[in-house]
């Protein structure tokens, strides 16, 4: 099942994992218990290796890249 992200009228945004059937369907907010709504958002991808969160994986990945000159 995937995961979806529902916003309420007070602006608090979470995710619920549910059927596609039921992704159209209110949920309710887990802050401020108001009826929460389906949003289309961006998915978010990070790479392993390529995220500066990670500074030793990155560095590698940042040196192999300098060696081939991109």
């Amino acid at each position: 099942m995937p995961i979806y992200e529902y916003k309420c009228e007070d602006g608090h945004i979470g995710t619920r994992l549910r059927s596609i059937s039921h992704r159209e369907v209110p949920t309710t907010c887990k802050k401020c218990e108001k009826d929460a709504f389906y949003i289309i958002s961006t998915p978010t991808v990070t790479l392993d290796g390529t995220d500066e969160g990670f500074p030793d994986a990155y560095s590698k990945f940042s040196k192999v890249h300098e060696s081939y000159g991109s």
